[in-house]
């Protein structure tokens, strides 16, 4: 098949190609994710079943369950909301590619945080924790005087 392509193509590295992303469409199955972008949404499916040759030569895949554009729990898969090392895969001039992000991806299909996200939120808490603990500082609690009605505090300690 290589042959064929190096001939059709012109050059090995792209033959070589072809030839990969044909057998990549041939050979994937249930457990893989085939994914596109379009209208500003990430679609993603897993192919099933054979490849089937239409009337006028073309062919294609069946999916196991459609395509989506949604998370697992239903949230939309904007672009704007995928990291740029994700998108970037639909500024490939073939027709399939490898996503190496695929740890990513597939947090991101089943409305996982990354680690790093979720540090960064875990640090945001602690922060605001830390924040309300140094007010507090600032604020003390009004204070009754024993024997008396007066009162002193609520101000930064000036009242």
């Amino acid at each position: 098949m290589r042959d064929f392509w190096t001939e059709q193509r012109g050059d090995v590295g792209t033959a070589t190609r072809d030839t990969n992303q044909i057998r990549t469409f041939y050979t994937a199955d249930e457990n893989d994710l085939c994914i596109t972008f379009a209208n500003g949404l990430m679609h993603w499916c897993r192919p099933t079943g054979p490849v089937e040759v239409l009337p006028d030569g073309n062919r294609r895949r069946a999916t196991v369950d459609g395509w989506h554009s949604q998370s697992a729990n239903g949230t939309p898969l904007t672009s704007d909301r995928i990291s740029g090392h994700l998108v970037k895969v639909q500024m490939f001039r073939g027709t399939i590619c490898q996503v190496r992000q695929r740890a990513y991806l597939l947090r991101k299909l089943n409305d996982e945080l990354s680690p790093e996200v979720g540090a960064a939120e875990e640090a945001e808490r602690a922060m605001i924790a830390a924040i309300i603990g140094l007010m507090r500082l600032l604020w003390p609690a009004p204070i009754r005087w024993p024997g008396s009605n007066l009162m002193h505090g609520g101000l930064g300690g000036h009242g």
